[in-house]
């Protein structure tokens, strides 16, 4: 199936992806694109419950997303809440608190 990505808040999500560096932003952008399509590689993705998943290539530039039941054009519509670059080994409670803020928003 194809998808596609919506940003809960478009002026956020842009924001948040312009403070990953560079190389991470690149990855970040080409693993989203190919699950997007529906390629089968090239990203990782984790569920962390309550339908709250995350998307990562092959640096530390993570979304974290959850899928509507909408869809538009033939395409099932993702919901991206956040944009980070990981840190350390755990996702602080933090980032996973505020992604199901702003998924409760949505």
């Amino acid at each position: 199936m194809l998808r596609k990505f919506e940003a809960f808040d478009q002026a956020t999500i842009n924001e948040e992806f312009l403070a990953l560096p560079r190389a991470d932003f690149r990855d970040l952008t080409h693993a989203m694109a190919q699950f997007q399509r529906g390629e089968e590689s090239g990203y990782i993705l984790k569920n962390y419950g309550d339908d709250l998943m995350m998307i990562k290539g092959n640096r530390q530039g993570r979304c974290l997303w959850f899928t509507t039941n909408r869809v538009e054009d033939g395409m099932q519509i993702l919901t991206a809440l956040l944009v980070y670059k990981k840190e350390t080994m755990r996702v602080p409670d933090r980032i996973l608190q505020t992604a199901r803020e702003r998924m409760r928003r949505k």
